[in-house]
């Protein structure tokens, strides 16, 4: 009878975020991240067929969770500066994620997928604070802060 693990996609995400985040995509490997686990590689197979599909659930997920607490933050209707401090600090978070994605190791189409997500949670956050906005205005808002935020994070990475 196989032995059940409590709470083993937490510590599959766990050990797969740290060691992307700590490390480029091409020196991570299964074995480390079911060892990070505490999983045979074996198990992890069993939840992810591969290291790109769990690189690219992670980074689905974090960024679900970013927009979750965006939208708390608007609904509890906290400054503009209360929203720019979160989202900098989540961006912060995902750099090593975006740094792959810009080295291309990653599937194309999955990552544009992710993109365009991005960019719609962020236009529907703008939208619900300043409901005035054209959609140009939002998609150069968009790329604005997400530009600065990361070219912040480049510039300054021990200053928030």
């Amino acid at each position: 009878m196989p032995r059940i693990i409590p709470d083993v996609e937490e510590k599959i995400f766990a050990s797969a975020f740290d060691l992307f985040s700590s490390k480029r995509y091409k020196d991570v490997s299964m074995k480390n991240i079911a060892a990070g686990a505490g999983i045979a590689v074996g198990t992890l197979y069993n939840y992810f067929s591969n290291k790109e599909e769990l690189f690219l659930n992670i980074l689905q997920h974090q960024i679900k969770e970013t927009f979750s607490v965006l939208n708390s933050v608007i609904e509890e209707d906290k400054d503009i500066y209360k929203f720019i401090e979160i989202f900098y600090d989540k961006v912060f978070i995902l750099k090593p994620f975006y740094e792959e994605i810009m080295r291309n190791e990653i599937n194309h189409k999955i990552v544009m997928r992710l993109k365009k997500e991005l960019a719609e949670n962020m236009k529907v956050l703008i939208r619900s604070k300043s409901k005035h906005y054209q959609q140009a205005t939002e998609d150069r808002i968009i790329r604005f802060l997400i530009t600065i935020i990361v070219d912040f994070i480049n510039e300054f990475p021990e200053e928030r």
